[in-house]
C-alpha cells in the first residue's frame, strides 16, 4: 500500500475534497465491505486524468491503495463505463464503478483492500457498487453547488464593497488599489495590473500593478 494522487505524468495528487459528507460516506462504504481504502475518482479534463479527489483514510499522507496495481483498472472500468471486480483471489481485493451524473461519466468509485481480499462476496459488490457510485454522484454535485453558492456570495460582497469603495476613489492609483482587491477576491488571482490599450497603435500600457507582480 502506498501514497496515491493522479495518473497524470506529473504525478502531483489532487487536494482532497472539501465535503466532510462525501468523506464520512466513504468511510461507510469502507466498513460495510471490510476494504482498507474506498476512493472517489474524478476526471480532470484540464489533466485528462482520473485523480482522487476524495479517499475514505482519515490520514491524508497514507491513503491505503496500490497505484501501480490498481490505478489501470480504475481508469478501464471508467472508459469502458463497466462495473468490474477482481477475480485472482479468494476474496474481492478490488471493485470499480464508475460514477455518473445523468449520462456524463464523471469518475469512479474504487474498493481496494490488501491481503486475503474484502469479507463481501463478489456477487454483492457487483450488485452495490453502483448504488453506492450513484450516492458519491449526489454528494458530489451538492458539494459543487455548496461551492458555487460560496463563491456567489463572495462575489456579491466584493460587487458591494467595490459600489462603496469606487466612488471614494480619487486618483488612478487608489482606483486602481480597489480595483485590483475586487478583482482578486472575485477571480482568487494573485496578481493584477491595468492596461491602457492603445488600439490604433496595436499595443498597451502598464498604468499600475500590484506590487508582487
Amino acid at each position: 500500500a502506498g501514497r496515491f494522487g493522479s495518473s497524470a505524468p506529473d504525478g502531483t495528487p489532487s487536494p482532497r475534497a472539501s465535503s466532510d459528507a462525501l468523506a464520512r460516506y466513504l468511510r461507510d462504504v469502507r466498513d460495510w465491505a471490510g476494504a482498507d481504502e474506498v476512493v472517489f475518482w474524478r476526471w480532470d479534463t484540464t489533466r485528462r486524468a482520473l485523480v482522487a479527489t476524495a479517499w475514505s483514510t482519515a490520514d491524508a499522507d497514507a491513503p491505503r491503495f496500490v497505484s501501480e496495481e490498481w490505478l489501470p483498472v480504475v481508469s478501464w472500468a471508467t472508459e469502458e463505463r463497466l462495473v468490474h471486480v477482481d477475480r485472482e483471489s479468494a476474496a474481492p481485493r478490488l471493485g470499480v464503478s464508475p460514477v455518473e451524473w445523468g449520462v456524463t461519466s464523471i469518475g469512479a468509485l474504487s474498493i481496494a483492500r490488501g491481503g486475503d481480499g474484502m469479507r463481501v462476496s463478489r456477487d454483492d459488490l457487483r450488485l452495490w457498487l453502483p448504488r453506492y457510485a450513484s450516492h458519491v454522484a449526489s454528494l458530489a454535485d451538492l458539494d459543487e453547488d455548496r461551492e458555487a453558492a460560496a463563491r456567489q456570495t463572495r462575489h456579491a460582497q466584493a460587487l458591494l464593497a467595490a459600489s462603496r469603495e469606487f466612488p471614494a476613489s480619487r486618483t488612478i492609483p487608489e482606483l486602481a488599489t480597489s480595483l485590483f482587491r475586487i478583482a482578486m477576491v472575485i477571480t482568487s488571482a494573485k496578481r493584477a495590473a491595468l492596461v491602457r490599450w492603445f488600439p490604433d497603435e496595436g499595443r498597451g500600457a502598464v498604468v499600475c500593478a500590484t506590487a508582487e507582480h
